[in-house]
């Protein structure tokens, strides 16, 4: 009607339940009259906006988020490596990564911890370069991580807020589509390394929902084309594509003139090493550019689990321009996705501990949160360091 069309949305402390805070960070510019200087902003400011159930929303200034992650931090995070290709190494230490977490906690946690007080969940809206933080891995000065605090849930927009009363556990039974143990050869191109564990993982993830009455539907080997994807994914309740994959920034060597939905990608089948960044169902590269004109409206979850499919650009308008960006556009509701690539066989054991717990209830974040701590505590051997089972967020769309 046209009363309830003219009626405000609720705010943020309106759809929150008690116990449950939500951190929303955004970024303002102060543009200079000459834009095209080296450097074109006059100011930059990063905010915290935080909110709860029946409280006022407070603001917290938190400086210039290039003193945040522009410099020495993003770098370190960027460069964070526990490879899934034997011949492709360049971890920083991680005794350089926790120095680097234990300060992004000190600029972006620390200013807000008496905000969050009786918060047990906490929702987390980056903006900017602050998707590529890793935030589960935060500690305090007492080295408390930020996950072992709260049960961390991160949205990738603010409207992502309406959709949380939808359910948020497996339902019963659906169809799955699967894909790993991938063919990447093509006309005499080796193409990416072979990631044998892939296809170990499909089958472990296959056995788990099969017995959750899921209906499997597997590709493999040379069979893992867009067109076949598309047709398959299109429909689906879950889609899980065990690859490899690429963000490549103009700062990581790609292209500076080309938009960053054409530099992240998912390897297919037959992909070869030819880059053609352009709309081609047989190239074996699914872009995000093409992505996000699929219809997943009807997926409950996407996983990636494929290297560094959680990054992006930063753009002026929703924060972050990317695969991230593609699959909100293209529906579905959530998605699983990494921040750096990831050992082959750390992956395949901490997705299939992620599935088997999905199976016995739990919901998609708790889940992650359950598999992280199995990771931490050694249940999981080879995703137990840092750089595997911290690679890994769950977007809420």
């Amino acid at each position: 009607t046209p009363d309830s069309l003219s009626a405000p949305l609720p705010a943020a402390g309106e759809l929150l339940e008690p116990g449950q805070a939500l951190v929303q960070y955004f970024v303002t510019r102060l543009w200079r009259a000459d834009r095209e200087a080296v450097d074109p902003f006059e100011d930059t400011r990063l905010y915290a906006i935080v909110s709860h159930a029946g409280r006022a929303p407070v603001i917290r200034d938190l400086g210039d988020p290039r003193g945040i992650v522009g410099g020495e931090p993003s770098v370190q995070i960027a460069s964070l490596r526990s490879t899934r290709s034997s011949g492709e190494r360049g971890a920083v230490p991680l005794t350089a990564a926790r120095g680097t977490f234990s300060d992004l906690h000190d600029r972006l946690i620390a200013p807000v911890e008496a905000d969050l007080s009786g918060a047990e969940t906490l929702f987390v809206i980056p903006d900017g370069q602050l998707f590529a933080v890793p935030f589960s891995m935060l500690a305090d000065a007492e080295g408390r991580l930020l996950e072992d605090r709260f049960a961390l849930r991160f949205l990738t927009r603010p409207e992502a807020l309406y959709g949380l009363s939808v359910r948020e556990t497996l339902p019963d039974g659906g169809r799955a589509v699967l894909a790993g143990g991938i063919d990447y050869a093509r006309r005499g191109e080796k193409g990416a390394e072979p990631l044998p564990g892939t296809l170990r993982e499909v089958e472990a993830i296959a056995a788990i929902l099969e017995s959750d009455d899921f209906a499997i539907d597997t590709l493999t080997g040379g069979d893992v084309g867009e067109a076949a994807l598309r047709a398959r994914m299109e429909g689906a309740t879950i889609a899980h594509l065990a690859t490899h994959g690429a963000y490549r920034s103009a700062r990581a060597g790609g292209a500076s003139n080309i938009d960053t939905l054409w530099q992240s990608e998912v390897i297919l089948s037959h992909s070869g090493d030819t880059h053609a960044m352009r709309r081609d169902e047989s190239d074996g590269r699914l872009y995000a550019f093409e992505l996000m004109s699929w219809d997943l409206s009807a997926l409950e979850l996407l996983v990636l689990s494929a290297c560094e499919t959680g990054r992006g650009d930063e753009t002026f308008v929703g924060g972050l321009r990317g695969l991230p960006t593609a699959i909100d556009m293209a529906g579905a509701k959530r998605s699983l996705l990494t921040l750096w690539p990831v050992a082959d066989e750390g992956t395949a054991q901490f997705m299939v501990r992620y599935y088997e717990h999905l199976a016995a209830g739990e919901t998609y974040a708790g889940a992650l949160r359950r598999t992280r701590r199995d990771a931490i505590d050694g249940d999981l051997p080879a995703a137990r360091s840092p750089l595997v089972w911290g690679a890994f967020v769950l977007f809420e769309n």
